[in-house]
């Protein structure tokens, strides 16, 4: 879908550049406000259109400055994110919803903490199942 959008190589370089981050900032917050607003689109899917811009714009953010640390702390998601999506889409089925319910959306019933709580606990499964599957892996190679 982001490549769809990115016909050309247009739509990144209206992020990229170090005068630019303030439209990137007002981008990311704007998709995060319109997910939060959780807007009836009656069967019609909104985030097809407003992910591209956000992923555009999270990599012009952090291709217009040097972010070390946070550079690092996303290379560790992204060696994980495989793992991280495969539980995320544990979490939300009908069984195991039972119990991840009480953990991630029952206490206070807002979007951060749904997302943080989310996150923590899909980046813990696919830590520990990583650490479980690689020698696995290396002794079927």
């Amino acid at each position: 879908m982001c490549a769809f959008w990115n016909y050309k190589g247009l739509l990144p370089k209206w992020f990229e550049g170090k005068n630019k981050w303030w439209l990137s900032l007002l981008v990311i917050l704007l998709v995060l406000i319109i997910q939060g607003l959780q807007l009836p689109t009656k069967g019609f899917c909104i985030q097809a259109f407003y992910t591209p811009f956000f992923i555009f714009a999270i990599v012009g953010l952090f291709n217009s400055h040097s972010l070390n640390g946070i550079s690092r702390f996303l290379q560790k998601v992204g060696d994980l994110s495989m793992y991280m999506w495969f539980f995320h889409a544990v979490f939300f089925t009908e069984t195991v919803n039972l119990y991840t319910k009480n953990l991630v959306m029952e206490p206070f019933h807002s979007f951060p903490y749904t997302l943080l709580m989310t996150f923590v606990l899909t980046y813990l499964g696919s830590w520990c199942f990583k650490k479980l599957l690689t020698p696995l892996i290396n002794k079927i190679k």
